[in-house]
């Protein structure tokens, strides 16, 4: 922690985010949301390092990139981001940290591009995105949402790749995302005790498998508790897209309507909503809401949408972080975790009779 708490500071030092003076230890503490213990630590790697200089009691410490490290440096790195979904697809959220880690790769000197197609369209094959990755070389990869076979294909490759969310439990890559299980399991433990048990889960078709995904397995163990076996009611294969989304709701609701219904992302409770205006129902009367994921638009909602979220941008300093260790032949192959809360919201309540 100490390490990463002083990679931290070395990158905002070098980005010129302090003109020389550092904040405290409490405020640069409070930024990275570690324990002042743990800041302080870091701090002193770098005054041994030469990064900062103590001045004296009282005083703030002064930062400043030591004499001759930029020459020192090892070249730059030229990073391709290969989105899982196409990004037009992602929620607006989303879109955004995409934008945002762009933007603090090229800010500390990184050349960065985000790949001219997707995985998605790539039919999430690992042979065509490998055939991709030959003839587009880079320095490093940060792949998004990759299926398993993806990820390890790119925890093989020469080329180093660092994965956001996907099918990166035990494999020995790089990696990071933001953690549902706890507020997931809270959420679905809430809506059982409510009386749900006709609940259907909108997730991705080409992570449809009960048998190693991650999030189905909790969703069954949940189901089997409260006396319900999982079923392709509860998690129906569907490709995604507004059509397909609501041939997948009008199946759902033809015979045994359900009294809740979970979607991956923010963008397709969107059409979720307009089905259920559509037929005169409403939200949490008649069918309860969560999303996997949180929108901008959730807040603007006569009834604010139940969702799990959670500080994403601390993805973003984990990559550029990883990719700055890269750059100095100190690269981690470790999954790091961000968690997320369950925000309740006004969308959750008792199943109808």
């Amino acid at each position: 922690m100490a390490d990463q708490a002083a990679a931290f500071l070395r990158e905002r030092i070098l980005a010129g985010h302090w003109s020389e003076k550092l904040p405290g230890i409490q405020a640069l503490a409070e930024e990275c949301r570690i324990s002042p213990v743990t800041m302080r630590a870091g701090v002193r790697l770098l005054e041994k390092d030469g990064w900062i200089r103590n001045v004296g009691s009282g005083k703030n410490r002064v930062a400043s990139v030591p004499h001759g490290y930029l020459k020192k440096e090892r070249k730059h790195l030229n990073i391709t981001i290969l989105p899982g979904l196409p990004l037009v697809d992602e929620d607006s959220a989303f879109q955004r940290l995409v934008m945002d880690l762009q933007h603090q790769l090229e800010n500390v000197g990184h050349q960065c591009r985000i790949a001219p197609t997707s995985q998605e369209h790539m039919g999430h094959d690992c042979e065509r995105i490998a055939r991709f990755v030959r003839k587009n070389p880079a320095d490093a990869w940060v792949v998004i949402g990759g299926r398993t076979d993806v990820v390890s294909w790119f925890s093989r490759h020469s080329e180093p790749a660092i994965c956001i969310g996907g099918g990166v439990m035990d494999q020995p890559i790089a990696s990071t995302g933001m953690i549902h299980d706890r507020a997931f399991e809270d959420a679905l433990r809430h809506l059982v005790r409510l009386g749900h048990r006709r609940i259907v889960f909108l997730w991705p078709l080409y992570r449809l498998d009960p048998a190693s995904d991650h999030y189905i397995k909790i969703f069954g163990k949940i189901l089997t508790e409260a006396g319900t076996g999982l079923s392709a009611y509860h998690v129906p294969a569907w490709k995604p897209g507004p059509r397909n989304l609501l041939a997948v709701m009008e199946k759902s609701f033809r015979f045994t309507p359900p009294t809740a219904i979970i979607t991956t992302y923010g963008k397709w409770m969107a059409g979720v909503l307009s089905f259920l205006a559509d037929r005169g129902l409403k939200s949490p009367k008649d069918v309860s809401l969560l999303s996997m994921n949180a929108d901008d638009w959730f807040s603007w909602q006569v009834r604010e949408i139940s969702c799990l979220r959670g500080d994403d941008t601390q993805m973003v300093r984990r990559i550029v972080r990883w990719t700055n260790a890269l750059q100095l032949g100190k690269a981690d192959k470790e999954f790091i975790g961000f968690p997320l809360d369950w925000h309740k919201g006004e969308t959750i309540g008792p199943a109808p009779k």
